[in-house]
């Protein structure tokens, strides 16, 4: 049993049972599309696209750096930023991206034969993938947890300009997609631009309003 699945299932909107069965269904199959993360990489389709890859060694290497740097650098001054040495739990995996690419730039400019670098960078952009749907799981199934506190308000203000900056997630889907060979779309990190919103939205409804300036004191 999927209990992933049936956790989110329990917490269904009542709307949706209200409407009958077929809401149900429906409201179901979305969990299991967000559980299930980014498409399976079909490995004839992937081969070719490894080989694309490889006729563009230098883009490709220097995309994958790009990308390895940018989630490094983002993340550190998310927490120069904030008053916290590491990230929220759910966002291990995001933290674990940089290696992938890494080692996908080590392949390519590698010095091994086609073959043995062809078969290499499939299996590191598997792992990617692999990686990738571990996060967006993780993150689907952190949609029904609390997430008020789980960073603190400052926290909060430092994700909003850094790991949950639109400029930041649209730039880490096209860096997947390009190594997917897919061309990224809202669906691409959905779950993880879903849970950036939600983790933003709660901690600014519980910001404290501003109080008013106390009256200047007088003498009598």
């Amino acid at each position: 049993m999927d209990w992933d699945l049936q956790l989110q299932a329990v917490l269904i909107d009542d709307k949706f049972w209200k409407e009958g069965p077929e809401a149900v269904a429906r409201a179901i199959r979305e969990i299991e599309q967000e559980l299930a993360g980014p498409a399976p990489l079909e490995e004839n389709v992937l081969r070719k696209h490894v080989e694309h890859l490889l006729k563009n060694p230098v883009l490709s290497e220097a995309t994958a750096l790009n990308s390895a740097e940018t989630i490094e650098r983002t993340i550190s001054d998310y927490l120069r930023g904030a008053p916290a040495n590491c990230l929220p739990e759910d966002l291990k995996h995001l933290e674990a991206l940089p290696q992938h690419f890494k080692a996908i730039a080590r392949v390519i400019g590698s010095r091994t034969s086609k073959n043995q670098k062809e078969n290499q960078l499939t299996d590191e952009i598997s792992k990617l993938h692999a990686r990738v749907a571990a996060l967006e799981k993780e993150l689907a199934v952190a949609k029904s947890k609390e997430l008020k506190g789980v960073i603190s308000q400052e926290a909060a203000k430092s994700f909003g300009k850094t790991i949950g900056s639109p400029l930041f997630w649209s730039g880490a889907a096209v860096s997947v997609g390009y190594f997917f060979g897919v061309a990224p779309s809202d669906m691409t990190l959905e779950n993880f631009r879903n849970y950036v919103e939600e983790l933003l939205r709660v901690n600014a409804a519980t910001t404290p309003p501003a109080q008013p300036p106390l009256p200047s004191s007088i003498n009598v």
